[in-house]
């Protein structure tokens, strides 16, 4: 009867730890909140002569931006300066034919943020995305649109890297200030 009780009682020790750390797993990141600040988008990216490429990132990080509470503002709390956006297309493997059967989609971001007074916030950063794909030479429409899907896909990483960046230099900001008064 004793050991009963003594197996009972680690049992729920053991369920009660998972839980606690499973608790903790998700809650990870959770306390960067909301990205409350005001924002400008300045470089390459932004105006008539932007590529395509450009103009959907500047899209999707605007989008990103908003769904994490930010604001877009001409006078922001923040500006960011978009340095340069690249895109590489690396083709890869062959087949048995000698023709590509896989590429590789590199999209190369350069950015920094200032704050009003042109102090840097975020200083000179490069992010990196990279994603390989299989070509299927029997339904080259699919592929292409295949290949479209996953630019958009990583277009919407490197803005969804850009912000959680800025979240966390920004939330860090607003600590050391709380820590000031």
């Amino acid at each position: 009867m004793r050991t009963i009780s003594k197996v009972i009682s680690l049992t729920s020790v053991l369920v009660l730890l998972m839980t606690i750390h499973g608790c903790g797993f998700q809650l990870r990141g959770a306390d960067l909140g909301e990205l409350d600040l005001d924002y400008g988008i300045s470089g390459n990216v932004v105006g008539s002569s932007a590529d395509p490429v450009s103009v959907e990132f500047l899209q999707l990080l605007k989008q990103s931006l908003s769904q994490a509470g930010a604001s877009e503002s001409r006078a922001g709390d923040v500006q960011i300066e978009i340095t340069s956006l690249r895109r590489e297309e690396i083709e890869g493997a062959l087949n048995a034919q000698i023709r590509v059967s896989e590429k590789s989609i590199v999209f190369t971001l350069e950015y920094r943020v200032a704050d009003v007074a042109g102090n840097d916030v975020v200083p000179d950063q490069r992010l990196q995305i990279e994603r390989v794909f299989r070509i299927d030479r029997n339904n080259l429409l699919a592929s292409h649109s295949e290949q479209k899907l996953l630019e958009t896909e990583l277009l919407r990483n490197l803005a969804g890297q850009l912000v959680r960046g800025l979240s966390v230099v920004m939330s860090g900001k607003a600590g050391a200030n709380t820590a000031e008064i």
